[in-house]
């Protein structure tokens, strides 16, 4: 296998937790400081801090300080682009289940 495609897999695997997932749709909209994590995605602080320092690794997020206070914020990269994308458009399907159109096999509606 090339290295190309080991490291796909390695950032794959980063976003392949649902936390994780949970926080990027957190950050969506610009900064978040920690506690404002936790409470957004219902999950412990010590939990919130392990899984953004996963996604540190892989420069999906960046922090800054503000006192005591570390602010996390999504990075800039086509992989973040496309993680929203599939976030935003799954969450679509979701929320509008009359727009889904029903399978047909062999001329019946499933």
């Amino acid at each position: 296998m090339t290295e190309q495609f080991t490291t796909a897999a390695n950032i794959l695997k980063v976003l392949a937790h649902p936390a994780r997932l949970a926080i990027i749709e957190a950050l969506k909209d610009g900064p978040v400081c920690v506690t404002d994590v936790c409470d957004l995605c219902d999950l412990p602080q010590p939990s919130i801090s392990q899984h953004l320092a996963v996604l540190r690794s892989k420069e999906v997020v960046q922090y800054y300080e503000e006192g005591k206070r570390r602010c996390y914020y999504l990075s800039e990269s086509p992989l973040t682009d496309a993680v929203l994308s599939a976030l935003h458009e799954n969450q679509l399907e979701q929320s509008n289940p009359a727009d889904l159109k029903p399978v047909v096999c062999n001329g019946d509606a499933v």
